[in-house]
């Protein structure tokens, strides 16, 4: 039997959000066909909140196919999420730019999938959502409340304990203890310190950039957005799946 697509309220919610939005970044964000200083961190939120309105509606409405795509080319999927992220720092081009940031948020759909699909089931999505959200937003408070108490040095120490915590899964992969749940919840945890410290140093970047954006601009060098708001984003999305492994593995 053929599948029918979810043509639901939800998504219809979905389509007029992401509507909304577009109309709101092409008035906030772009003159004369680029990107402008003018409401920099605020157009950078506005990508970061069309980023997962984007995933809530690709993954919902295209969840069958999706999934069933992930499980024939994941490693492909994966594999071009990655050039996109890359490509997307080379291109200063508006329209270059948004079919990356594009491709990237659907690679990044498919690619959650398989999680979301398990929170359902297991009914902890909402409280997953919850949970992330009251973290983001007590976290970006503090950033943009005490700002002097973060530091941009932070970012090789971050960058560090990433690349350990990736080779730790890794090992862990390789080994065959990826069912440890012990372990995982532990892991977990250290991962949710880890992209809290990043959504500070992340936000503090940000500010940073906002106040030089105008004297960038002068010699050449706009904004982009797409790629800015990429780092709050995928910060946010790290925070939500591990907030949802640790809601599993804690069941």
């Amino acid at each position: 039997m053929e599948q029918k697509l979810d043509i639901s309220k939800f998504n219809i919610v979905n389509l007029l959000a992401i509507f909304i939005l577009g109309i709101i970044i092409y008035n906030k964000s772009i003159s004369n066909g680029n990107f402008t200083c003018n409401n920099y961190i605020l157009s950078t939120y506005l990508y970061v909140a069309l980023s997962f309105v984007f995933i809530t509606f690709i993954t919902t409405i295209f969840n069958d196919y999706l999934y069933k795509f992930y499980t024939t080319y994941s490693l492909l999927t994966f594999i071009i999420s990655i050039i996109s992220i890359i490509l997307i720092n080379f291109t200063n081009n508006i329209y270059y730019t948004h079919l990356l940031w594009i491709t990237f948020i659907i690679t990044i759909s498919i690619i959650m999938i398989p999680l979301l699909n398990i929170m359902k089931h297991k009914k902890i999505f909402f409280n997953t959502f919850v949970s992330t959200a009251i973290i983001v937003v007590i976290l970006t408070g503090m950033a943009f409340w005490k700002p002097e108490y973060i530091s941009l040095s932070w970012g090789k120490a971050l960058l560090m304990a990433l690349l350990c915590g990736i080779v730790i899964q890794l090992v862990q992969f390789f080994t065959g203890n990826r069912n440890n749940s012990k372990f995982n919840l532990i892991l977990s945890y250290a991962f949710i310190l880890l992209f809290s410290l990043f959504l500070l140093y992340d936000t503090k970047l940000l500010q940073v950039k906002a106040l030089k954006c105008i004297s960038l601009n002068k010699i050449g060098i706009k904004p982009n957005y797409p790629r800015e708001s990429l780092g709050i984003f995928l910060d946010i999305l790290n925070l939500f799946t591990n907030m949802g492994n640790i809601n599993l593995y804690s069941k």
